[in-house]
């Protein structure tokens, strides 16, 4: 289904897995992205162009519940706390929620998507939950029967979270990210077969064609997949993989998307998330079952493998490695920063991102325990506590129970703003790419933004 399944990207990214994938090789680097590309004045972001007043919608004063105007519990339909988890954690990123609050979302919906939810109902019942919470005045009833609404529509659209059983709640959010994705897709032609974007090289060769041929990757992957969610969540890895055969210097290089990065951790007692961001990137050896098939050694060999995230989204979403394969959890404090996190040196300026909600998972083991999220309010920037139907002001403190983290990116003081992506519009892809000679913005009109 959709960004899960589509071209050889998958939308979670975690260590580990075997070499035997298919591999497709090139040698010669991509013809240049046509410059005149970079001059469309086609619509290039979610702006003032296209939304109504925001300002009109939200409110200072709080609720009759004594808290403010967007933080509210959901109901507990069997036993899915996973799932009221997955949506409070949504629901608090500001960018997705105005999204549906002040856009036209329903000029994008795409009913001919057969990888869609049936008649697009998950959208639209997840645009009602949005509409139902940020509402000035909700009833509990109102926001009981819209959380319904969302969970029939994701049991349709996929069977796995049929019933009210327990599931992880990283899961229910791909699924449901997902969802929505395909829903909103604005490719409306059929999906071109696209092939994979790789470099067969040498161990230490030149690596000054990467950033070209990410963005040819990049170009690739939006000729199938174009929506909000791809906008605000999607980014892009680079893996490498050396053969290990003495005398032999075999290297390939490729790219891949991904929408939540899974973090591995220490079986120690603490970390910091930085540091989980290292040991992501640490190279790893596939040997034994995992071997590598090299073309020029002619069978499958010993490797090393090494993934580095190459350009970051707007939204990022991460989630820890809480658990084994045996679903014991592993209870290391993880140190996240609510504010100011840098994940990577390696852009110059750095990104810097604030926190804006986190699921909890509280309990021994993945099979049970129980879900929770913790949200910072937009209104009055408090964090508060989400127990299912409970809601209660609480300090934005780290824990042992954090599983998926939701952070946004900001510039000047404020929240980025969000491209509007195409593929006639270079300049309006991720901001790792604005490393290509081929980003010059063009001039913006007399008065105006780009439309």
């Amino acid at each position: 289904m959709g960004l899960c399944q589509s071209l050889p990207t998958p939308n979670v990214a975690s260590k580990g897995g075997g070499g035997k994938k298919r591999v497709v090789t090139s040698s010669t680097p991509p013809s240049a992205i046509s410059t005149s590309r970079l001059h469309s004045r086609k619509p290039s972001s979610y702006s003032s162009n296209h939304l109504t007043s925001l300002n009109s919608m939200y409110t200072s004063t709080l609720l009759p519940s004594g808290l403010p105007q967007g933080v509210h519990g959901l109901p507990n339909l069997g036993n899915t706390c996973f799932f009221n988890t997955t949506l409070q954690l949504l629901l608090g990123i500001p960018a997705l929620t105005d999204y549906f609050l002040a856009y036209d979302w329903k000029q994008e919906l795409n009913p001919s998507n057969f990888q869609a939810s049936k008649n697009n109902s998950l959208t639209k019942a997840y645009a009602n939950l949005v509409k139902t919470v940020w509402s000035k005045s909700p009833s509990k009833s109102s926001i009981n029967s819209a959380c319904k609404s969302v969970h029939t529509a994701l049991c349709s659209f996929n069977c796995t979270f049929k019933g009210y059983g327990q599931h992880d709640t990283s899961e229910c959010l791909l699924c449901l990210l997902d969802g929505l994705h395909e829903d909103l897709n604005r490719v409306r032609t059929s999906k071109p077969y696209v092939e994979d974007v790789e470099i067969d090289s040498t161990i230490g060769s030149d690596k000054s064609q990467d950033v070209e041929m990410g963005l040819k990757a990049w170009e690739g992957y939006l000729l199938r997949n174009k929506s909000i969610i791809v906008d605000l969540f999607q980014g892009q890895l680079r893996s490498t993989l050396r053969c290990k055969t003495p005398g032999c210097d075999r290297e390939v290089r490729r790219f891949e998307t991904f929408m939540c990065l899974t973090l591995p951790l220490d079986k120690g007692g603490e970390m910091s998330l930085e540091g989980s961001f290292r040991l992501f990137e640490e190279p790893e050896v596939l040997e034994g079952e995992n071997q590598w098939y090299c073309s020029k050694c002619k069978r499958h060999v010993d490797a090393e493998k090494c993934i580095e995230v190459w350009v970051l989204p707007p939204c990022l979403l991460l989630g820890l490695k809480r658990f084994t394969n045996g679903r014991r959890k592993i209870n290391t404090l993880v140190s996240y920063p609510l504010s100011s996190f840098v994940p990577l040196n390696r852009p110059s300026p750095p990104h810097f991102y604030d926190l804006y909600s986190v699921s909890r998972h509280h309990g021994g083991t993945g099979a049970g325990g129980h879900y929770t999220a913790l949200v910072r309010s937009r209104i009055n920037d408090n964090w508060h506590s989400l127990n299912d139907s409970n809601a209660c002001k609480e300090k934005g403190e780290v824990d042992r129970d954090g599983y998926v983290l939701a952070y946004c990116r900001m510039v000047g003081g404020g929240r980025e703003h969000v491209r509007r992506q195409s593929v006639t519009m270079p300049h309006l892809w991720p901001a790792g790419h604005s490393k290509s000679k081929l980003f010059s913005p063009p001039p913006k009109k007399e008065g105006g933004e780009i439309t």
